[in-house]
């Protein structure tokens, strides 16, 4: 994963584990996060500032029941043309 993110030019995923390893991408390497709505932690853009990265946010509404502790612990829902939209 470090091989894959060192030459990465954009990174995107849902905020998580998958995006830690975002420090190993290159400034000034775009990361696009999908982040629950409802959740308060910027850690993924704080890592990016640090970083140099260009950061958005993509704020995706949670459904179904909680699967943790939190209340956005759930399964996000996009529109896969919404989803690529952030992408382009």
């Amino acid at each position: 994963q470090v091989a894959l993110f060192k030459g990465a030019r954009h990174v995107a995923g849902v905020a998580g584990a998958g995006l830690a390893n975002l420090v190993f991408a290159p400034p000034p390497a775009r990361v696009t996060g999908f982040v629950p709505a409802a959740m308060q932690d910027t850690f993924f853009w704080l890592l990016s500032e640090l970083r140099g990265h260009d950061y958005t946010d993509v704020r995706c509404p949670a459904v179904g029941p909680a699967t943790g502790p939190m209340p956005w612990d759930a399964a996000l829902t996009m529109p896969v043309p919404e989803i690529l939209s952030h992408l382009a």
